[in-house]
């Protein structure tokens, strides 16, 4: 059987696999969402967002988790999240603006 050691994944580091982390966490936090387990949820979901704040999935997973809890804090989370879809939709426009010059000589 599955079992999920959360103090073990709060303990995850920053480092080169910040973006990994947060990505894990968040599909740890989706599982135990789907289990109606939202304590557990919420405190993953705070590491997750310590670890990478602008991380899409993480923003969206804690909104979810606010609507589903009704908390007081789904109207902030979801501003949030606009923050970050935006923030998401300027760094794919950036990277379709990525043109590759290659210099010929001149005969």
């Amino acid at each position: 059987m599955f079992q999920i050691r959360i103090s073990e994944c709060c303990r995850l580091r920053a480092g080169s696999s910040l973006r990994r982390a947060a990505t894990v966490l968040s599909l740890l936090i989706l599982c135990l969402m789907m289990k109606k387990e939202y304590e557990p949820a919420g405190k993953l979901l705070r590491r997750a967002l310590e670890l990478n704040p602008n991380h899409y999935t993480a923003n969206f997973s804690l909104l979810t988790l606010y609507a589903r809890a009704k908390d007081g804090r789904e109207a902030a989370q979801a501003a949030r999240f606009e923050e970050v879809k935006k923030l998401r939709e300027e760094k794919a426009q950036e990277f379709l603006r990525i043109v590759e010059i290659h210099p010929y000589p001149i005969p």
